[in-house]
């Protein structure tokens, strides 16, 4: 289980380069990415999320090429933390995850249970029931982190945790 990248550029439409020719891998195992203010830290983790297109270079997936035929899949084994995250404010916290399980392709009966076992994990439960809005940002952030953990991903990206 590793992701690997060969040759990575990403470009933006202005002619910045944020990330230039970057290769490395990636194996099954906690790491931490780090580097000045910009770096490339963010970009890099939004091309491996597949929020952002790489313009030059190879990015796998156990196997699987960064394409758009194969970005659903990829998906699947990926859960994302931004570093700026602004969860729904007028929805309750469980109708926000309820919600966000529901796009990550989560079967109703599995996210339930989920739901209710990463609330106690973060000690959350008292809160379900709180618009997003009325949290504190440190509640707001580990409502962010149960997110993605919801499809019970491979890998788990967290950008500023």
């Amino acid at each position: 289980m590793s992701i690997r990248i060969n040759d990575l550029t990403v470009r933006f439409k202005n002619g910045v380069v944020a990330v230039n020719k970057a290769s490395l891998e990636i194996p099954k195992g906690i790491y931490g990415l780090l580097g000045e203010n910009g770096a490339g830290k963010t970009t890099l983790m939004r091309v491996l999320t597949t929020v952002l297109k790489q313009t030059e270079g190879m990015v796998s997936l156990d196997g699987i090429l960064y394409n758009e035929g194969n970005y659903e899949k990829i998906q699947k084994k990926i859960g994302y933390l931004p570093q700026e995250i602004d969860l729904y404010p007028n929805l309750t916290v469980k109708e926000c995850l309820v919600y966000m399980g529901g796009l990550s392709g989560v079967a109703r009966n599995d996210l339930e249970q989920r739901i209710t076992y990463y609330l106690e994990k973060t000690s959350l439960t008292e809160h379900q029931n709180k618009k997003m809005r009325q949290l504190s940002g440190g509640m707001k952030r580990r409502v962010g982190l149960i997110q993605a953990l919801l499809n019970n991903p491979d890998f788990l990206i967290i950008d500023e945790p």
